[in-house]
């Protein structure tokens, strides 16, 4: 998706692109200054696993912030003064959180069924990823104006569609207009 994004992003502004490609700079070689910030250029399960191992229960912080907190509050910030409290996390949250992540026999099974019992899934596969972005062929007299595409019923909505013969890029733009009198009461 990056990749595609990348290739058929919208035109930035050179005020905006200008900063943006010098501070890209500070991350990868210059010969990726103008796509490092929107390319991921390889996939690393091992570093993806590295990252991912370290995030445990011995090592969360859980940070609240709240003026309501304000009386609980024991110490002041070095730099701004502001009050703050460090305490260690209750035991009943480590546990609780501990038979989340390790349910019944510590299967991904068992964590599937324990997830969804809270109402949790994962995602299903997004249907809208685009696979083939070639364009179709353009009519040898491409209309000058959009026509409106059968198999709509017009009382319900009428569809209009217009093949770019300018640009040549794989986009749409959707516009919409509902007229309805329950807007009127």
């Amino acid at each position: 998706l990056s990749e595609i994004s990348f290739k058929f992003g919208e035109d930035a502004s050179p005020f905006s692109l200008c900063p943006d490609i010098a501070l890209s700079l500070h991350r990868v070689p210059p010969s990726e200054a103008l796509c490092g910030g929107s390319l991921l250029y390889e996939f690393d399960p091992d570093g993806i696993s590295s990252v991912l191992s370290k995030l445990t229960l011995d090592s969360v912080r859980v940070q609240h912030q709240a003026k309501s907190l304000a009386d609980r509050c024991t110490e002041k910030d070095t730099s701004y003064g502001s009050p703050m409290a460090f305490l260690p996390i209750e035991p009943s949250w480590i546990a609780s959180w501990t038979s989340a992540l390790y349910p019944g026999d510590r299967s991904a099974e068992a964590s599937k069924s324990f997830a969804a019992e809270l109402g949790m899934h994962l995602p299903k596969p997004n249907p809208f990823i685009p696979e083939d972005l070639s364009l179709k062929q353009l009519p040898s007299e491409p209309p000058a104006f959009p026509v409106s595409l059968k198999g709509l019923a017009p009382p319900l909505a009428c569809v209009f569609h217009r093949q770019d013969d300018t640009f040549k890029q794989p986009k749409a733009q959707v516009s919409f207009s509902i007229y309805t009198p329950f807007l009127g009461q």
